[in-house]
């Protein structure tokens, strides 16, 4: 094996272990992707500090033992694309939300976003949606384990 091969299998196993250990929930189509699950945000957007909180669409909702990951989108806001993100409510410091995305090649991301201490919400970053994606919300409070909304996908453009 040639070394990029030996460090591309070490990092997929170093992730999986990470994952199971740190109680991930990662989805049957992450564990047949072409790709390696990565912690992907995409262009990174800010959707609170960049779209009209009147054009934000709440598709669902998921509750830890305390506070709830929300996931959102708005309709043609980046590059003519949608935008889709989390925006964790009633947490406290160290609590995590994530956006989980999957695009067509089976690649599986996890955008995550944690509490600042004193703080009792936060938002993830912004994935915008060429069509075909899917996106959840997942909620980790400290000492818990991950929850997640059910996927959403999009029509492929």
């Amino acid at each position: 094996m040639r070394r990029n091969e030996v460090l591309m299998s070490t990092l997929k196993v170093l992730v999986a272990a990470a994952a199971v250990a740190g109680g991930l929930a990662i989805p049957a189509t992450a564990a047949n992707a072409q790709g390696p699950v990565n912690f992907s945000c995409g262009p990174a957007l800010r959707p609170t500090q960049s779209m009209p909180k009147s054009q934000w669409q709440r598709m669902t909702s998921v509750g830890g033992r305390r506070g709830a990951a929300h996931l959102y989108t708005v309709g043609d806001a980046y590059k003519y694309r949608d935008v889709w993100w989390v925006w964790g409510s009633g947490l406290r410091g160290g609590d995590k939300v994530s956006l989980d995305w999957s695009d067509r090649r089976g690649v599986y991301h996890a955008c995550h976003a944690t509490v600042k201490p004193g703080n009792d919400s936060v938002t993830s970053f912004g994935v915008d949606d060429p069509g075909g994606r899917s996106f959840r919300a997942c909620i980790k409070n400290v000492g818990g384990s991950w929850r997640c909304t059910g996927w959403w996908h999009t029509k492929s453009s």
